[in-house]
């Protein structure tokens, strides 16, 4: 018997997928911009220190500080807003139907046939945040499935099929 859960795809749902796929991809921009702050503020500090706030020391680090604003918008900022515009105004609602060695996504505005799922074996990643769980069928694309829409037990359920069915490498499940 499967477990069953209906997701709805709304803007909460997206833009929280959006941040954690961010965060996941792109953690060497996040160093780099922690460092490129750091030693910013560093320069920036150590020219006003030693000859005030003429020294090129205060220059070069503004221009860090600078560089790491331009950065942090480019990388990080610009493309919550663009995916924020773009997922403001639509809902979608997928029902999951998770067996023992594969699952099945149906929209209502898709008829999908039972031998269409996904088997558990193929999927990327599987990674479990706050609200949601993540099934990477490749590095940039996930189902989301909405924790909260699970029935009573059912999240049990569907963390120990996932917990048999998936690697451990690419299992990344809360304890």
């Amino acid at each position: 018997m499967p477990i069953h859960n209906s997701t709805v795809y709304n803007k909460r749902a997206m833009m929280a997928f959006i941040l954690f796929q961010a965060f996941k991809t792109r953690r060497i921009r996040l160093v780099i911009a922690v460092v490129l702050g750091v030693v910013g503020l560093s320069v920036c500090s150590y020219g006003v220190w030693m000859s005030g706030a003429n020294s090129g020391y205060t220059a070069l680090g503004a221009v860090l500080l600078c560089l790491l604003v331009l950065l942090a918008f480019r990388w990080f900022i610009g493309p919550y807003l663009a995916y924020g515009k773009t997922v403001r105004s639509w809902t979608v609602t997928l029902n999951y139907e998770f067996y023992s060695r594969d699952f099945v996504a149906r929209s209502p505005r898709v008829d999908a046939k039972r031998d269409s799922g996904l088997r558990y074996s193929a999927l990327e990643s599987v990674h479990e945040r706050k609200n949601y769980i993540y099934l990477y069928a490749n590095p940039t694309n996930a189902f989301i499935v909405d924790k909260s829409a699970f029935g009573a037990g059912e999240l049990d359920k569907f963390k120990s099929l996932l917990r048999h069915e998936v690697d451990d490498n690419r299992l990344h499940l809360k304890k």
